[in-house]
């Protein structure tokens, strides 16, 4: 993953051992695992996802708070079907707010990079902070 090896830029959250959280560019988290996972990976062992699930989870009530959100979305899209742009197994996470009947999955301006890394701090500093208390 270019991302995950700095070789393209990417706003991190946070990572564990095997899973990391990034800054989509539309603002929302995206974790995922560290080592390559595809769809097929996922089909013959579902638990290799036990970590980047636990993480986004735990990522959820900080991404909640941070962002001034209602509630929050977990999404995982597997296959082209479900929508799965990316051949690498990922968790979107989200935020909602009420009365909104649609993700936004897109934004017709992707945020700059400097307003990622603003909500990638946030959202860390918060988990952070979480995990300490």
């Amino acid at each position: 993953c270019d991302i995950r090896d700095g070789k393209k830029p990417g706003s991190k959250i946070v990572e564990t051992a095997e899973s990391f959280a990034i800054m989509a560019l539309e603002g929302h988290p995206l974790v995922m695992p560290k080592k390559h996972t595809t769809k097929e990976d996922v089909d013959k062992n579902p638990e290799i996802l036990s970590d980047t699930v636990q993480l986004a989870l735990s990522l959820a009530p900080q991404v909640k708070s941070s962002m001034g959100a209602q509630g929050i979305t977990l999404v995982l899209n597997l296959g082209e079907a479900a929508g799965q742009e990316i051949e690498h197994a990922h968790i979107h996470i989200f935020p909602r707010v009420d009365g909104d009947r649609e993700i936004a999955y897109r934004l017709s301006q992707p945020l700059s990079r400097l307003e990622l890394d603003s909500r990638a701090k946030r959202i860390s500093e918060a988990f952070t902070n979480s995990a300490q208390a």
